[in-house]
């Protein structure tokens, strides 16, 4: 198998791991107000709110499990754990860009329905909704997802041949380089739902809880 590269990513260690208590703490927040709005009664309001929190709590955890696969990937102390850091990781952005965006144009994400409908509600949300949706639609366009090495991973091929072929021709650099551009992307998407927090939520709750 190939040697892997990329060893200056290891000065990133430290800073990955910030981020993975902030997304931490982030979920905890989310969920604790989750729960107090799930005590609320059943309106169109308080819908709104789920749906943003739950969308909000889906991101961290998708943020979560890509930086710690990330992070797994940096402090690798052999060949085979560094490839199975990175199989992971192509596996966690091809997931988490089919629960939060999805591969078809009739996806039931949570960017398509439940931050769509946000945005019909707060008009003043639309320019971000479409810039960062364009961006999502460019992530698929730019061979950001591999799915032969994400069925392999998730899946034991029947010939362990293919299974062999992917893992000695998988590249660091080259899933380094498409994790750049997801966590780019969902990072402007976490973004916009803190927005969204802000102008929906945060109003709510000093009224109501």
């Amino acid at each position: 198998m190939a040697e892997l590269t990329l060893k200056t990513a290891k000065n990133t260690y430290k800073l990955l791991e910030n981020s993975i208590y902030d997304f931490e703490k982030n979920a905890d927040i989310n969920m604790s107000i989750l729960n107090a709005v799930d005590a609320l009664p059943y309106n169109k309001q308080t819908t709104v709110l789920k749906n943003i929190l739950e969308s909000s709590t889906t991101l961290c955890f998708i943020n979560l499990d890509i930086l710690s696969a990330y992070r797994q990937y940096l402090s690798a102390q052999t060949n085979y754990e560094e490839r199975y850091a990175m199989k992971s990781l192509n596996t966690i952005m091809s997931e988490g860009y089919k629960k939060v965006f999805g591969f078809t144009q009739n996806s039931k994400s949570f960017w398509k329905i439940h931050m769509k409908s946000v945005v019909n509600d707060y008009p003043e949300l639309l320019a971000d909704y479409e810039r960062i949706t364009n961006s999502l639609e460019i992530l698929a366009l730019n061979s950001v997802f591999n799915k032969d090495m994400r069925d392999f991973s998730v899946h034991y091929d029947i010939d362990p041949r293919k299974v062999y072929s992917m893992l000695s021709q998988l590249s660091a650099e080259e899933v380094s380089d498409r994790f750049t551009s997801f966590f780019a992307c969902i990072t402007d998407v976490f973004v916009f739902i803190r927005k969204t927090t802000d102008i929906v939520v945060t109003p709510f709750l000093s009224t109501k809880i």
